[in-house]
């Protein structure tokens, strides 16, 4: 008999909780442990804020990419994507590039657009000069 719980854990300093059914002896399934990643996901992509290292490093990780990979198909250079994940300090650019390719890959794992609340999302705008020329 499975009976429902709780599995939670913090992700890229993000707080993420998925519900599971345990076996019998209380054990977590793989799918589940899955789950709970695509949900981390979800939640980075979801927060308006810049992209920060540790959660490029996550998503990267989640996507199942080495460094190389992840740049290749951002048309990045190793060596940036290993700043970005050091730093966490990249242009606006490569922050949407990441997030849409992030959505893109584990949309067929289940991610969905409402899922990672991107339908309201809206990116910050630069803030422009009202100096008149």
């Amino acid at each position: 008999m499975k009976n429902k719980k709780k599995l939670s854990a913090k992700v890229a300093g993000v707080r993420v909780s998925v519900d599971y059914a345990a076996n019998e002896d209380g054990r977590v399934g793989a799918n589940d442990v899955r789950r709970l990643e695509i949900a981390g996901v979800a939640k980075i992509l979801a927060s308006p804020a810049a992209l920060r290292g540790e959660q490029i490093r996550w998503i990267r990780s989640v996507l199942g990419l080495d460094p190389i990979h992840f740049a290749e198909l951002l048309g990045l250079s190793r060596a940036t994507i290993i700043r970005y994940e050091a730093e966490g300090d990249l242009p606006r650019p490569s922050d949407y590039a990441i997030r849409f390719l992030a959505l893109a890959w584990l949309s067929p794992e289940g991610l969905k657009l409402e899922d990672a609340a991107l339908a309201s999302w809206k990116p910050k705008r630069p803030k422009r000069s009202t100096r008149q020329p």
